[in-house]
């Protein structure tokens, strides 16, 4: 037998692969085509029962609408303490107080009251570093109350004044200390009812003036 020439040898050996490519595509396609049974669903894949669905909220016939809204608002109510934490931290203590009572009549009292506002004055005083140099009147009956004003509105009042500090009051007072031009004596400064009836009448009266102005106003009559 003579030997294959190169161009032979290729052909046969490229004719051997195709046949062989051909065999072993047409077992798979048989394979393919065989029938197969049906597995069984693992136990863990079994179809379970739906949960019955929830009837539709409705209306009883013994219930007036207004008494339905008030079921679904006490569902859907937020705990008191993360309501008042979560909002009304983050606003001006006067609109906290206005928003608060005016949002609703019965959680209003609750959240926004005296501990409210007080709470928030003394983070203003640890804020500015006021503790033991100023304060207010906490006694529960302010002495000089006028009439239009409540207690709550007086406290609103200072905590709004002590909120909008600007600079270092602290160190200005420290200060007034040292040149004997305000007693130690007298700390705490107290800023009184009658104070916020003359020169807080309204916030607009407030920031009339320059911050520092107005905080010299506050507590310049002190010295």
């Amino acid at each position: 037998m003579e030997p294959l020439g190169p161009e032979a040898l290729c052909t046969t050996t490229l004719n051997r692969y195709l046949s062989h490519r051909s065999g072993t595509s047409t077992r798979n396609h048989n394979h393919m085509q065989q029938p197969q049974a049906p597995s069984s669903p693992s136990p863990s894949r079994r179809t379970q029962p739906l949960p019955p669905v929830p009837e539709k909220d409705h209306m009883t016939n013994d219930e007036s609408p207004g008494e339905h809204q008030e079921m679904r608002l006490q569902e859907m109510r937020v705990p008191p303490d993360v309501y008042v934490h979560a909002f009304f931290t983050f606003l001006d203590v006067d609109k906290a107080v206005a928003l608060g009572r005016a949002t609703s009549t019965v959680l209003g009292p609750p959240l926004v009251n005296v501990p409210f506002v007080l709470r928030r004055i003394d983070s203003a005083l640890t804020v500015h570093s006021l503790i033991g140099l100023v304060d207010v009147d906490r006694s529960p009956q302010p002495a000089g109350l006028t009439a239009g004003m409540s207690r709550l509105h007086y406290l609103t009042r200072c905590a709004y004044v002590l909120e909008s500090i600007v600079g270092d009051l602290a160190g200005f007072l420290r200060l007034a200390i040292i040149y004997r031009l305000l007693n130690e004596v007298r700390l705490p400064l107290i800023i009184t009812p009658g104070w916020v009836d003359r020169h807080l009448p309204s916030k607009s009266a407030y920031h009339r003036l320059p911050g520092a102005i107005a905080q010299y106003c506050a507590f310049g009559p002190h010295l």
